[in-house]
């Protein structure tokens, strides 16, 4: 399996869990890319086309995190921040 299909393997079954409102933690030591993964993950899933539904999003950084930053991924959709 090439480096890709095993991303886009990776990449749909973290979509199929966010499809089935599961949480989802992300945990690993610092500086690894938590925070860039997971913002990441929400500008691809929650800014798609593909309904999800009640689905909420909580993200706690242990570096400050403006709401700015957050805001950036949704200007075409403020309605889901």
């Amino acid at each position: 399996m090439s480096k890709m299909t095993f991303q886009k393997s990776i990449m749909m079954s973290i979509k199929d869990l966010f499809h089935d409102n599961t949480v989802i933690s992300i945990s690993g030591k610092a500086g690894t890319g938590k925070t860039s993964l997971s913002l990441y993950l929400i500008g691809n899933f929650f800014t798609s086309s593909i309904p999800y539904g009640g689905s909420c999003v909580w993200i706690q950084a242990s570096e400050p995190f403006s709401k700015k930053r957050l805001g950036s991924l949704f200007r075409e959709d403020s309605e889901k921040l």
